[in-house]
């Protein structure tokens, strides 16, 4: 509640039964991380640190923010922060879009009138993706559960390991304009 960004709306711009329909289903999802197993890592990094060795702190968390809207739907997106290693985090994120009159869950295909590949070679054509291993990588490994709608541009996240050779989240930016 009361987190602006964009054009987004905070969630007590929408209507009470909107609001309680997002609310819910972050309530039913919950926690995208487990707790006792972040915790367990933790220990078991500070057990292996030698004398004279640093610990690096480790930090968990989740937000929820919205990233877009327009008259029909208004987007959500639920990013978790946790240790990957010696001081390092990692950010994933979960995109969710939700009608905005009635609060149900859209499923990112429903937004599209073309299939999931003529999609990815469109997206990968306005981004000027030119044609490359990485382009064909990305146009076979795509999927409408990548995509991340924002206020001021679309983003396309491939999740760590979705793409050959690249062992960390790989991220595309295409403005709207």
């Amino acid at each position: 509640d009361n987190v602006y960004t964009g054009d987004a709306p905070s969630l007590s711009e929408l209507e009470p039964e909107v609001q309680q329909s997002i609310l819910s289903y972050y309530e039913e999802i919950g926690l995208l991380y487990d707790l006792d197993a972040e915790l367990e890592q933790a220990y078991q990094w500070y057990l292996k640190t030698e004398d004279g060795e640093p610990f690096y702190s480790c930090m968990v968390s989740q937000h929820i923010d919205p990233t877009a809207a327009n008259d029909r739907f208004v987007w959500y997106s639920a990013y978790v922060t946790h240790p990957i290693k010696d001081g390092l985090h990692e950010e994933t994120s979960v995109h969710t879009i939700f009608d905005r009159k009635t609060g149900a869950v859209v499923a990112p295909a429903d937004l599209f009138t073309c299939s999931e590949t003529e999609a990815a070679g469109r997206i990968l054509d306005a981004a000027q993706m030119p044609d490359t291993e990485l382009r064909r990588e990305m146009e076979k490994a795509f999927r409408f559960e990548y995509l991340n709608f924002n206020s001021d541009a679309l983003e396309v996240c491939f999740p760590a390991g979705s793409l050959l050779n690249e062992h960390l989240d790989h991220y595309l930016g295409i403005d709207y304009g």
